[in-house]
């Protein structure tokens, strides 16, 4: 396992230690970029120009140990600076007259309008570039505002702080993962439009809203539509916190959130509506490539999240090594996505998507090669054969679903009880019920999109959508309310959650030689026998 992944993964050997420096961060930005030069000079002379066979023997390992100082400097040189760039200024008063431009489309609250915006013009100047969350008094001129305004504000800026209480969720926190350092509330006289100029981001953002806009038109109920909306474009807008709820209380929140199975289902879909392209070579290159480019085009309308860039990042150099007529390991592409993620913004690291995203498809590729054979084994027979009749395609699609759903949630089961104290329980129900139809599903809505601009076609797929997102919905609601649904009040600590990994590795280790298998299995035929008999 270890030669397969230092020698067909090298990028691994990258990302391990850019990760472990983000995550230590020793080194300042200048001192740690500084290192990581000064290291990568003897790394690369030591590799490259010792001639003599015996000497590189006795210094086999010392290129590869200054390769790891110089990635781990260059991780903490990185992720400081980008600290750096993104903190709150010290200044004895916060009180700021600045130009801001509105970066994304702002989110209706109860009582404010909230825009997160970024400094362009300021006083005094060390606010320039800075990220920061204004909540505007709601007024009608305050809900015209779109991404891309600007507007001019007088206020008091309120620093964020990551202190907060052991195991509670801070709200500031998070916002300062996210880049953001202060926030404010300005009422309704303390702020002036000064450009009303839209950015691509607004464009998108009403080009998604159309589309939302065709469902409604269509007849879909409020419930099926809010479901359609966040499953399809990624956009929550339209969901209460009810419904939201039932689908975390089901274990299939993950649906919701546009990550890496969308991408792969659209890929699919995509592959076979461009059927009618020569498999030539100039036609495979212009097949993969108008395929990226719409993956590409879909992660920027469903927002640009970092389980979506990883997917369509794997997609894309997966596509490329098609055309080279390369295969691509699958470990070797996750390292890449996780290492341009993280060199283009650190800040990804704290994400809680990119975590998860990447931990589930680790947790897949390592475990489920051998699910099926542990399953076999312990039941005492072999798992199900790929058939060719429906019944055997049916069986096929949900033992896969099971062992998905069972390696998935075990990986990210830790992550996921420490982000949000809580676990469903009958997430394997909802998993088997659910995941399938939301296939289906999106398959529906994806040819209700192409289809709309012929209304007599589009409403055919209407009806279907319409029922098939109802049932999604009340099976949601059926399994929230069943007796233990969500187990809550969890509260692990980070060196829990460390103690789970170190556990699920020791198993893996352990299922990994399967002597442990067939002994387990022997112990299950004991005890059958001793309490059967």
């Amino acid at each position: 396992m270890n030669s397969f992944i230092f020698q067909q993964a090298p990028f691994l050997r990258i990302v391990i230690p850019l990760i472990s420096g983000m995550i230590l961060a020793p080194f300042e930005f200048l001192p740690g970029l500084l290192f990581s030069l000064i290291l990568l000079m003897p790394a690369v002379f030591l590799r490259l120009f010792v001639p003599k066979a015996g000497l590189a023997w006795r210094l086999r390992k010392l290129p590869g140990f200054l390769f790891f100082m110089c990635w781990f400097s260059l991780g903490s040189a990185l992720f400081q600076g980008r600290q750096q760039q993104r903190a709150c200024p010290q200044l004895e008063s916060y009180y700021l007259r600045a130009e801001f431009e509105i970066l994304s489309t702002p989110q209706i609250k109860p009582n404010s309008l909230q825009c997160q915006v970024r400094v362009i013009f300021t006083e005094p100047v060390c606010w320039k570039n800075k990220r920061c969350v204004l909540y505007l008094a709601k007024d009608s001129q305050a809900l015209a505002l779109r991404a891309g305004n600007r507007i001019r504000v007088q206020t008091t800026m309120s620093p964020y702080s990551r202190r907060s209480r052991p195991m509670e969720f801070s709200y500031e926190r998070y916002l300062l993962n996210k880049g953001f350092c202060a926030g404010a509330f300005v009422p309704a006289r303390a702020w002036q439009l000064q450009s009303r100029q839209l950015s691509l981001r607004a464009k998108v953002d009403a080009l998604r809203d159309c589309l939302v806009g065709r469902f409604r038109q269509a007849g879909l109920d409020e419930g099926p539509l809010a479901l359609v909306s966040a499953l399809v474009l990624g956009s929550k807008d339209q969901m209460e916190a009810e419904q939201r709820q039932a689908f975390s209380s089901a274990g299939v929140a993950h649906i919701l959130a546009v990550s890496g199975m969308h991408v792969s289902i659209l890929f699919l879909l995509l592959g076979k509506l461009l059927f009618f392209i020569k498999p030539s070579r100039a036609g495979l290159f212009f097949k993969q490539s108008l395929l990226v480019a719409l993956l590409w085009v879909y992660a920027f309308v469903t927002g640009m999240s970092a389980s979506v860039l990883r997917a369509v990042l794997m997609c894309s150099v997966s596509a490329l090594g098609l055309c080279l007529g390369r295969r691509s390991n699958s470990w070797n592409l996750l390292a890449f996505a996780a290492f341009v993620l993280l060199i283009v913004n650190p800040g990804y690291l704290m994400d809680v998507s990119f975590q998860l995203s990447f931990v589930a498809v680790a947790s897949i590729m390592l475990l489920l090669p051998e699910a099926g054979f542990y399953l076999g084994v312990i039941t005492e027979r072999p798992a199900p054969a790929a058939g060719k009749g429906i019944k055997d395609k049916i069986v096929r699609i949900y033992r896969d679903t099971l062992l998905l759903s069972l390696v998935a949630q075990l990986g990210t089961a830790p992550l996921s009880i420490y982000y949000f104290n809580q676990f469903p329980q009958y997430f394997l129900l909802g998993n088997l019920l659910l995941v399938p139809l939301a296939t289906f599903l999106f398959y529906l809505c994806f040819g209700f999109i192409l289809l709309s601009p012929v209304p007599w076609l589009s409403e055919v797929l209407v009806w279907p959508v319409n029922a098939l997102a109802g049932f999604f919905c009340s099976s949601s609601a059926f399994i929230e309310k069943l007796p233990g649904s969500l187990a809550t009040e969890l509260w692990p600590s980070k060196p829990d959650v460390l103690i789970c990994y170190l556990l699920l590795a020791l198993l893996f280790y352990l299922f990994k030689n399967k002597r442990y298998i067939y002994a387990l299995n022997k112990l299950i035929s004991t005890l059958y026998k001793q309490f059967s008999g």
